[in-house]
């Protein structure tokens, strides 16, 4: 969280702690894996799917509801909307799904991308734990995730779809972290995809800065770097 308030800060700074700065959203990449490592666990307390929901609304819309609430009465009567826009302001943002629909006056991304995968999780747990071979299911899901997102690129939602492979890694680090794999190996392998991930970031802001929004590269990286930095 502080990382991205970091990230979101006005300051006036050089070197390193700018860089750091620059990938603050990476703290989004880190909630949204830890959210799919979590969903996991929650849905193995059960096989009722609807008391995996009932805990989810809960907690969510405990913390939501109220914050969102005081952001539409302060943001409505700050902005030019039609009754139309506003109508499609004020459900897409009860519903946390208006960023899917380019709804006006909108909280943010990061609200209907996680309601998205808390829907979508069972889903993908039920894929994980009936699998045999979850290494090859990984692969499966990520291209196909990766697949999807791509008809979103370029468009600003591309910035909450092109995060699911992140929460896939999530849920799949959670359902095989005792890999069959020695334990040096296993830091090994994790050094390696950070280095990596870090090299692809840096040379994207270097040099190849017009790939960063618009084709994710911004946050692509971060499935390699969030696995082992958390």
């Amino acid at each position: 969280m502080i990382w991205v308030v970091y990230f979101h800060a006005v300051l006036s700074i050089t070197g390193i702690l700018s860089y750091i700065q620059k990938i603050g959203y990476g703290g989004a990449d880190i909630f949204i894996f830890l959210t799919g490592f979590g969903l996991y666990y929650s849905l193995g307390k059960t096989g009722e799917l609807s008391d995996y929901f009932k805990r989810r609304m809960r907690r969510i819309l405990r913390a939501y509801l109220p914050l969102i609430l005081c952001y539409l009465l302060v943001m409505i009567p700050s902005i030019d909307l039609t009754t139309t826009q506003m109508i499609r302001s004020v459900i897409g943002n009860l519903l946390m799904v208006g960023f899917w629909f380019n709804t006006p006056g909108q909280f943010n991304w990061y609200v209907s991308a996680l309601f998205l995968f808390v829907v979508i999780a069972p889903i993908l747990y039920a894929f994980l734990i009936k699998s045999t071979k979850r290494s090859r299911t990984l692969l499966l899901l990520l291209g196909w995730a990766f697949l999807m997102g791509l008809c979103l690129i370029g468009d600003r939602r591309y910035m909450g779809i092109s995060r699911l492979p992140v929460f896939i890694m999530g849920m799949f680090v959670a359902s095989d972290w005792h890999l069959a794999l020695s334990p040096w190996i296993k830091r090994l392998l994790l050094t390696l995809s950070f280095v990596v991930g870090v090299i692809v970031l840096l040379l994207c802001f270097d040099h190849y800065p017009w790939l960063l929004y618009d084709y994710g590269m911004y946050w692509h990286p971060f499935l390699l770097i969030t696995p082992p930095l958390c």
